[in-house]
């Protein structure tokens, strides 16, 4: 946010008769004032988290065999002392160029100060000696982003005070600019210091991100975490990056910088490593912290069509059987835990919401109606869903209070409830899913659910299927989506085999734009098909269902697709299975 102070400014145009007097008014937003080298700053004190004299001597004395290298421009490094040896090796490896700037970036902790984003000028203590902000560099960005100048941000953060050290070591004449940005940033922020960065930053300057990564998880949770977190990294996905949690990293606004920065200077990116605070532990410990070692070089960076993994995978009822287990467990991400490591990977995940999640409503009188606790979205959000399809024949089965919750509820959760919504027009409209920056348009549709729970102008409901319909649904999807994506909740239960009509009608979405048909319903997997420039899986069968009468409902596919670019680059089916104490298992090929 922009601080602009006003000067209200009255000039008298006086004459011998004091005939008028003029009042002019003008806005004015005064710069940082710079500090004269005289000038007496405020220091930020030495302290235990920032610096331990036999943890930094350990440090540079591992990281005494690497050769210097003259072409990093950024790197990120940890900021716990207990992978100290991690920064001193990431500074020893750009100390092979002259650095007259280092700018240091991590997370506001305590998201101290006014300022989404942080930074101040100030003095630095350290046993090596005092490091001094780049004054006049420091009051150019303040003024230039109209912030304060906040020394009081950094006086317990650790994200640069425990980077100060190695800096004034390795760099013995650099200053420095300190910026932390609180968890309060937005895309905005980054992408407006990114581009100050880019346009101010002297040539001998070197930008180190102070960034730790997945927090307070076991070693196996945090594996997991740092898997997904790798993935996001190697696609340049900043949007995603941009919504992760502590879970996966203490700053996604440091992260997102690092990659906007590499990209508009032309950077190149490598992930050298990625550690873990048990390896540097004599003993395994219960709550953990991730470190990833990345270093950013110049030469072009690299400019091949982006990679996106998407999963889709069949029915999904999380009442009766299913929601009793979770319920007995007290635990309602049981059904998801076995198969969470390969549906988390996934950049998008889409499965069939068969039914409403809701406490509310009153059977409508289905042979069978399914209703979920609403505590089984803890499941679904575990499982990192990004869409469900809710046009199938059983999400009204507990009328319009908790079909219209379900769909609240969803967007409540980040996920996006294709094929319906709070009207016609909402529900018609292809939600979009954006993956480093490739827009994937999603479409649902059934002809089997009663016309009492199609959406109209000004009530919540699901599309009113019609091929005419979702011909002009695709049309319209393709001005705001570059890969089209339908799901159908069609054919008959228990069918081995597609029908006639379920291959006129997925036949018909591909002729229309579509490239994916993604087919639910019959409880049963069936056949993939290509045709023409798409793919069509007729059904996926179950994917967690508590139909143990027979082998086939308790089991299915996922369709694993992999597109680079817009292109689908490869399709794989993967087999799943349904256990007797209903986890979904994801078998790989």
């Amino acid at each position: 946010m922009r601080r602009i102070r006003n000067a209200f400014i009255v000039m008298g145009c006086a004459g011998a008769l004091l005939v008028s007097v003029l009042v002019c008014v003008r806005v004015v937003q005064e710069p940082a004032p710079v500090a004269s080298p005289e000038e007496t700053l405020p220091m930020i004190v030495s302290q235990p988290m920032f610096f331990e004299h036999d943890n930094f001597q350990r440090a540079l004395a591992q990281a005494t065999a690497l050769t210097p290298q003259d072409d990093l421009q950024a790197v990120v490094v940890p900021q716990h002392l207990l992978a100290s040896s991690l920064i001193a090796q990431q500074l020893k490896r750009a100390s092979g160029r002259p650095v007259h700037t280092a700018v240091i970036i991590g997370p506001n902790h305590f998201n101290a100060g006014v300022d989404r984003v942080a930074s101040a000028r100030a003095v630095w203590q350290t046993p090596m000696g005092d490091v001094r902000t780049h004054d006049t560099l420091v009051a150019q960005f303040i003024s230039e982003l109209g912030l304060v100048d906040d020394a009081q941000v950094f006086r317990e953060e650790h994200a640069v005070g425990a980077v100060v050290p190695f800096v004034k070591y390795y760099f013995p004449d650099a200053a420095i600019l300190p910026i932390a940005f609180s968890s309060y940033a937005t895309r905005e922020d980054v992408e407006r210091v990114s581009d100050w960065l880019t346009q101010h930053l002297p040539e001998e300057s070197l930008v180190v991100y102070s960034i730790d990564f997945s927090h307070y998880l076991t070693r196996e949770e945090a594996d997991l975490k740092d898997r997904e977190t790798r993935h996001y990294i190697e696609q340049r996905d900043v949007a995603r990056i941009m919504t992760l949690g502590n879970d996966h990293l203490d700053s996604p606004a440091s992260l997102s910088l690092a990659f906007q920065y590499a990209d508009k200077r032309g950077l190149s990116t490598d992930i050298l490593a990625v550690k873990n605070s048990d390896d540097f532990s004599e003993t395994r410990t219960k709550e953990t912290t991730s470190y990833f070692v990345i270093v950013f070089r110049e030469g072009q960076a690299a400019t091949d069509p982006p990679q996106t993994t998407a999963l889709f995978v069949g029915d999904i009822m999380l009442s009766r059987a299913v929601g009793d287990e979770m319920e007995r467990r007290q635990d309602w991400a049981w059904s998801f835990r076995k198969a969470a490591e390969t549906t988390r990977a996934a950049d998008i995940l889409f499965g069939n919401l068969e039914g409403p999640i809701s406490a509310r409503g009153m059977s409508v009188g289905s042979p069978y109606p399914f209703r979920a606790d609403p505590r089984a979205f803890d499941g679904l959000i575990f499982a990192g869903f990004d869409a469900l399809s809710v046009a199938n024949n059983h999400i009204g089965d507990w009328g319009q209070p908790a079909m219209e919750d379900t769909f609240r509820a969803l967007q409540g959760s980040g996920i996006a409830a294709v094929g319906g919504g709070m009207s016609a027009a909402e529900a018609h409209t292809a939600k979009v899913i954006e993956v480093s920056g490739i827009r994937f348009g999603l479409l649902g549709y059934t002809p089997l659910a009663p016309r009492a729970i199609h959406a109209t102008e000004n009530a919540a409901g699901i599309t009113a299927f019609s091929r005419e319909g979702m011909a002009e649904d695709i049309a319209a999807a393709q001005k705001s989506a570059d890969v089209i994506i339908v799901s159908l909740h069609f054919c008959d239960e228990y069918a081995g085999q597609e029908s006639a009509e379920q291959t006129e009608v997925s036949h018909a979405a591909i002729d229309a734009g579509a490239r994916l048909v993604i087919g639910h319903h019959p409880h049963v997997a069936q056949r993939m098909e290509k045709y023409k420039e798409g793919y069509i899986a007729y059904s996926l069968g179950n994917f967690i269902f508590d139909q143990q009468f027979s082998p086939e409902t308790m089991k299915g596919t996922a369709l694993k697709v992999t597109f680079k670019g817009s292109a689908i680059e490869r399709v794989e089916e993967l087999e799943t299975a349904i256990t007797k104490d209903f986890q979904a298992v994801i078998r790989p090929q």
